[in-house]
């Protein structure tokens, strides 16, 4: 008798739930992750505002990793512009850079402001007004 003849059917069973259980967690993560991407899309919408100031805000954690971002404090309220993957976003130091404060802007942005987490709309794309 050859191995292959002895091969257990409940491993098999065993084998085929392993692999549903598997795939069932699969299917759950993307479809949450297509839910939060497209809920984020939904929120993108257009601001216009006057920039007061801005400033760069960094932190660090214990191993030495340092984060940062930039803050807009603007008459619509306050934004984050940092680079985004979800936004397809990769020019954030150029974006601080054009604005300018007392200037009057039209943004494009992605987000909602979370309290709790420190998060704030993200700004895409911005044009002068005027």
């Amino acid at each position: 008798m050859t191995t292959a003849t002895k091969f257990p059917l409940s491993r098999l069973r065993r084998d085929q739930r392993h692999w549903r259980l598997f795939a069932a967690v699969i299917v759950v993560s993307l479809m949450s992750t297509g839910t939060y991407l497209g809920v984020y899309a939904a929120s993108s919408r257009q601001v216009d505002f006057t920039v007061n100031s801005k400033e760069r805000i960094c932190s660090s954690d214990s191993s030495g990793t340092t984060d940062c971002k930039y803050l807009i404090f603007t008459s619509a309220g306050v934004f984050e512009n940092t680079d985004s993957f979800m936004a397809l976003k990769n020019n954030s130091s150029d974006l601080y850079n054009q604005l300018r404060a007392g200037e009057r802007y039209e943004a494009n942005v992605i987000g909602w402001r979370i309290p709790i987490l420190s998060e704030y709309p993200n700004i895409t794309s911005v044009t002068k007004e005027g």
